[in-house]
């Protein structure tokens, strides 16, 4: 006679073997959100500096890029405005400092910070604000953005001449060039 039905014996091996996978896999899963999270801040602040370097010249006007970062650079934001000196924090754009570029008459707020990253912190001595200028989209002053994560520690740079790069400082991360 047929019984339907795992026995005990069964039942315990099959939550044993996936206990195993989850322990095996959690700490892995962790890492490549930490990845993520850091490659997502270097990719988009390098797409967002190139835009403002390509305003800059599109609009014949200078673009400002300014940055607030708290003491231990857990808490940070990068704004890009038409107006020097604008603050990151705001995010009602029709307020004054916000940091925008006027699009069609519009007002849209250009921000990046730390609040879509997770644990991504800012990692500099002092905060970095330049503009792009309007001739031909040079870079005053030059200089780097710092990241790091767990393991993870990338720079955004920008040239001189205004070219944005992202470069790996711990040569750790697959396809990116080491810095």
């Amino acid at each position: 006679m047929y019984s339907r039905g795992f026995t005990l014996i069964e039942l315990l091996l099959t939550v044993l073997i996936v206990s195993i996978l989850v322990v095996i896999a959690v700490p892995s899963v962790k890492e490549q959100i930490e990845i993520e999270n850091i490659r997502g801040v270097a990719n988009n602040l390098k797409q967002e500096l190139s835009l403002a370097r390509s305003e800059a010249i599109k609009r014949n006007s200078d673009i400002f890029v300014d940055m607030t970062m708290s003491g231990d650079g857990a808490t940070w934001c990068i704004g890009i405005s038409v107006n020097d000196n604008c603050d990151c924090t705001i995010t009602d754009p029709d307020l004054a400092g916000a940091c925008t570029l006027p699009i069609n008459g519009m007002k849209v707020r250009r921000v990046i910070n730390s609040d879509d990253y997770g644990d991504v912190a800012m990692d500099m001595a002092a905060d970095f604000n330049f503009r792009f200028n309007a001739i031909r989209g040079t870079a005053s002053p030059a200089g780097s953005y710092v990241f790091e994560s767990g393991a993870y520690n990338i720079d955004v740079t920008v040239s001189l001449l205004g070219r944005v790069r992202r470069c790996d400082n711990n040569n750790n991360m697959a396809g990116w060039t080491d810095c």
